[in-house]
């Protein structure tokens, strides 16, 4: 192979809790605008070999499943080995022919420890012997009517697969797809809610929202003690985080001054957006915090390759960028107090202006979008490594707190 890059997409698998439960990953070379069943076993084995497998695929899916696409090139190579039997689903393509030596071959990966999905499956005979190795069955929402849909899914059930439905975009779509036995869902459902004009935004939400605009502006550090200091919540969280063993520290910090100064404004921004997106209590990680914060990571890692005098604004960018789902609250109301610098605004708003392609560039990548990740690079300068550096960057669980300090220096009144 000639390319040593690919775009690499991941894409979450909720569960019916809504909390995510798998990935899938998708890998498209380089300058291609078709993702034939060649291209893309190409591309599955160029990520593999010099990225998700050099690095550790742990990486990038943590202690989640992962869906891999494969083709029939990529079924019969050597390469699959690389991959943990017990955390990787070998994805079929619906394009893959179920010959003797193909179906010998699944079996032999079946007995080997590796489970299978069919994906955008439609029932034929042919595919009968897939279907003999097959754990997942994945249904493609978009391609066949209500009726089909239930018929297949009620096949899944009585021959015990585990359901996907995908292309799951709105919450009728989520709960339709529940009501046919489906165990898992793909799609952006859980960032489309119904958006209210007078939705309240919680107290605690309201002073990181403060907090964050504080920061925007000449960050003092009175000010933002004493909106702190008022929710007590908001301090404790504060002051565990600074404390914790992950942060390095030999001694404890019980005041809040301490806390922001020490946490420095990089972290700070990271933590308050944890907490915005985490919400009042001690819940598990939500799809939406979680695409959320790895936005933000992409589009700073990206920022740190290209334009490092950006990156902290990227880093926002991203986080924000799903502040409208977040908060059930129109993004033009939630900006309207807040003293953000005049490019975010536009990015955010209007989808305008020197920063909306970078928001472009992170909504294709995690939708597969291919062509628009081509639009959004070649209109921002960015070859496919530093996409791709990003991307592994960005997807790595214990990549959000690790960036250098940097300290409040021009706080009045420090």
């Amino acid at each position: 192979m000639d390319k040593t890059t690919a775009y690499l997409g991941r894409q979450p698998i909720l569960d019916a809790k809504e909390q995510i439960a798998a990935y899938e990953l998708l890998f498209r070379e380089g300058g291609e605008h078709n993702f034939a069943s060649e291209s893309s076993s190409r591309a599955t084995a160029q990520v593999l070999l010099n990225t998700v497998a050099g690095m550790g695929i742990r990486q990038v899916l943590g202690d989640k499943l992962g869906f891999i696409n494969f083709g029939r090139e990529m079924l019969e190579d050597e390469i699959v080995f690389l991959l943990p039997r017990e955390q990787v689903v070998l994805e079929i393509l619906e394009d893959v022919e179920p010959d003797a030596d193909l179906v010998k071959r699944c079996h032999d990966l079946k007995a080997a420890g590796y489970r299978f999905a069919l994906d955008d499956f439609i029932y034929s005979p042919k595919l009968e012997p897939l279907l003999a190795v097959a754990d997942f069955i994945k249904l493609d929402l978009t391609l066949l009517e209500p009726r089909a849909l239930e018929e297949h899914a009620r096949m899944a059930k009585a021959r015990n697969f585990r359901l996907i439905a995908e292309k799951v975009e709105d919450c009728e779509q989520f709960a339709f797809s529940r009501a046919l036995g489906a165990e898992l869902f793909q799609g952006y459902f859980f960032a489309r809610p119904v958006i209210l004009q007078q939705t309240s935004i919680s107290a605690q939400r309201l002073a990181v929202l403060q907090l964050l605009n504080e920061l925007f502006g000449d960050a003092d550090v009175g000010r933002m003690e004493r909106i702190i200091s008022r929710d007590l919540g908001l301090s404790y969280k504060l002051l565990r985080f600074i404390n914790s063993a992950s942060q390095g520290r030999t001694q404890k910090t019980d005041s809040i001054r301490d806390a922001i100064v020490g946490l420095g404004q990089q972290q700070l921004y990271r933590l308050l957006m944890l907490l915005l997106f985490a919400g009042e209590e001690d819940a598990p990680p939500s799809p939406l915090m979680s695409t959320a914060l790895q936005r933000g990571r992409l589009l700073e890692a990206i920022g740190q390759s290209c334009c490092p005098a950006r990156s902290s604004d990227l880093f926002l960018l991203g986080s924000f960028s799903l502040l409208e789902a977040l908060l059930e609250t129109p993004l033009s109301r939630i900006l309207e107090t807040m003293n953000l610098p005049k490019s975010l605004e536009e990015a955010l708003l209007t989808r305008s202006g020197p920063l909306a392609p970078y928001l472009d560039l992170a909504e294709a990548l995690e939708r597969y979008d291919w062509e628009r990740v081509d639009q959004a690079a070649a209109s921002l300068g960015l070859s496919e490594q530093v996409i791709n550096e990003a991307q592994l960057k960005a997807m790595h669980p214990g990549e959000l707190f690790s960036g250098s300090r940097v300290t409040f220096q021009n706080f009045p009144g420090q």
